[in-house]
C-alpha cells in the first residue's frame, strides 16, 4: 500500500501547481467578451458557449505534470484567443466594411489609412488636411466646441503608415478593401510569439501570454485600432535580439519603432546604458563612440524614414509631429485625459482646454529627477528587465505631466511593465 501511495504521489494528476494561469484565462477571456459586447454594441456573442468547455479542458491540462500537455495548453490558449479577440476584431472590421469607413475604428487608425492613400497619390500626409476624408464624419467628442484637430494634423511618424503599405496594396488586390487592423493583428500575434520566446520560465510563460493577450485595459483599444501594439512589437523584437547578444541587429527594430511613434524615443537612455556594458572602453568619449558604432542601424533607420518627410515640408512635419502635441498651434490637440493637465482645467487654473500652457516646464521639473534616479539604478543593475521597467516608469511620469494623458496610455504602460516582469521571471 505504501509503495502504491508513493507511486501515486510521484505520478499524481492533481499537483500543487499554481492555478492562477487557468483562473486568469477564465476571468480575462470572459471579461473581454463581456466588455467588448458592451463597448461596441455587439449583443450576445455566441462564441461564449464553446469557450467554456475549452476553459475547462485547459484547467484539466493544468493539473498534470506530463510535458505532452504543455503543447495542448498552448493550443487551447491560442484557440480561445482566436475565438474571442480574433472574433471581435473580425466583427468590427466586417461591420465597418458593410457600413461606413468612419464606424467601428479609432480615428488615429482611420487617419493612418488616409495617409497611405495620400502618399500613394504623391501627396505629403503631413502637408495635407483630412477634411475631404471619412475622418470628418468620425464621432469626435469636442471639449470646447472645437473640430477634431486630427483633421489638420497627422501626428504619427512615417514608418507607421509606410510599413502598412504592402498590407494595403495586398488587401486592395485580393479583397478590394483594407483595414489597418490587419497590420495591428499581425503585430499582436508577433508580439505574443516574441514574448513566448523571451520568457525563460516554462511555468510562467503561458501566464504572461494570457495576461498580455487579454489585458483588459489594452485589448479593447487594440481591437478598436489603437496603434500601441505596433510599437510594442518592434520593442519586443529589440529585446529578443538583445537577449541573444545581437546588439547591432537589435538597433534595427528599435530604429523602426523610433521612426513610427514618439512614444519609443523615451527608451533610448536606458537602451544605450544597456548596450554600454558590451563596450570595453569605459572612458566617456570612447564609450559613447563605441555605443554609437554598435547602434548605427538605429540612426540609419531614423534618417531613412524621417529625413525625406522632414525635407519634403519641414514646417508641416514639425507642426504635425511636435507642435500639434505641445499646444503651440491654434489647432493643437486639446487638454484632455486623466493627467495633471486635466486637473488644472477642472480646478479652473487653466480656463480653456484649447489654451497653450507650458506643460514642458512640469515635465522637466518632475521627469528629469526621475530620469537621473532611474539611470543611476540601471547603472547598478544593468539588465533587460531594468531597462524596460525604467522606460515604463519614465514614460508614465512624462505622459502624466504632458498636455494630455489619454485613456489608452495605462494599457500601453501596463504591457511594458508586464514585459519587464516577464524578463525578470
Amino acid at each position: 500500500m505504501k509503495m502504491i501511495w508513493q507511486w501515486f504521489l510521484k505520478n499524481r494528476m492533481i499537483t500543487k501547481r499554481n492555478y492562477s494561469t487557468p483562473l486568469f484565462l477564465f476571468i480575462l477571456a470572459l471579461s473581454f467578451l463581456s466588455a467588448a459586447s458592451f463597448r461596441f454594441n455587439l449583443g450576445v456573442i455566441p462564441v461564449v458557449f464553446p469557450v467554456f468547455p475549452l476553459l475547462i479542458l485547459y484547467f484539466l491540462c493544468e493539473t498534470t505534470k506530463k510535458k505532452i500537455f504543455l503543447g495542448l495548453r498552448m493550443a487551447i490558449f491560442s484557440l480561445i484567443a482566436l475565438l474571442t479577440i480574433g472574433l471581435v476584431v473580425s466583427l468590427l472590421i466586417s461591420m465597418r466594411h458593410f457600413s461606413a469607413p468612419e464606424f467601428y475604428i479609432h480615428d488615429g487608425a482611420l487617419q493612418a489609412e488616409e495617409a497611405i492613400k495620400y502618399f500613394l497619390n504623391g501627396k505629403n500626409p503631413y502637408a495635407e488636411d483630412y477634411l475631404g476624408t471619412p475622418l470628418i464624419r468620425w464621432g469626435y467628442t469636442a471639449m470646447a466646441g472645437e473640430p477634431n484637430p486630427a483633421l489638420f494634423h497627422f501626428t504619427y511618424l512615417p514608418f507607421l503608415f509606410l510599413f502598412a503599405l504592402p498590407f494595403y496594396l495586398s488587401g486592395i488586390f485580393l479583397i478590394g478593401w483594407f483595414d489597418i487592423r490587419f497590420v495591428f493583428c499581425f503585430c499582436f500575434i508577433g508580439s505574443l510569439y516574441l514574448l513566448y520566446k523571451i520568457v525563460k520560465s516554462e511555468r510562467n510563460r503561458l501566464l504572461f501570454l494570457i495576461i498580455f493577450a487579454f489585458n483588459p485595459i489594452f485589448v479593447l483599444d487594440l481591437v478598436e485600432g489603437y496603434n500601441d501594439v505596433f510599437i510594442l512589437f518592434w520593442l519586443l523584437l529589440t529585446i529578443y535580439f538583445l537577449k541573444r547578444g545581437r546588439i547591432t541587429l537589435s538597433a534595427v527594430p528599435l530604429g523602426l519603432a523610433l521612426a513610427s511613434k514618439q512614444t519609443a524615443w523615451f527608451i533610448l537612455p536606458f537602451y544605450f546604458i544597456f548596450v554600454s556594458r558590451q563596450v570595453k572602453p569605459k572612458r566617456l568619449i570612447p564609450l559613447v563612440l563605441g555605443v554609437a558604432k554598435k547602434c548605427w542601424p538605429l540612426f540609419a533607420a531614423c534618417l531613412l524614414f524621417i529625413l525625406p518627410f522632414l525635407l519634403w515640408n519641414t514646417r508641416s512635419f514639425i507642426g504635425d509631429t511636435y507642435q500639434y502635441l505641445d499646444g503651440s498651434l491654434s489647432t493643437s490637440y486639446p487638454i484632455r485625459g486623466m493627467g495633471f493637465s486635466s486637473w488644472l482645467v477642472s480646478l479652473g487654473i487653466i480656463k480653456s482646454a484649447l489654451g497653450n500652457y507650458p506643460f514642458w516646464l512640469f515635465q522637466v521639473i518632475f521627469s528629469l529627477p526621475v530620469l537621473v534616479f532611474l539611470v543611476k539604478k540601471q547603472l547598478r543593475e544593468n539588465s533587460l528587465a531594468r531597462m524596460v521597467i525604467n522606460y515604463a516608469i519614465f514614460l508614465s511620469v512624462f505622459w502624466f505631466f504632458s498636455r494630455f494623458f489619454n485613456y489608452s496610455y495605462p494599457g500601453c504602460l501596463s504591457q511594458l511593465l508586464l514585459i519587464g516582469a516577464a524578463l525578470d521571471s
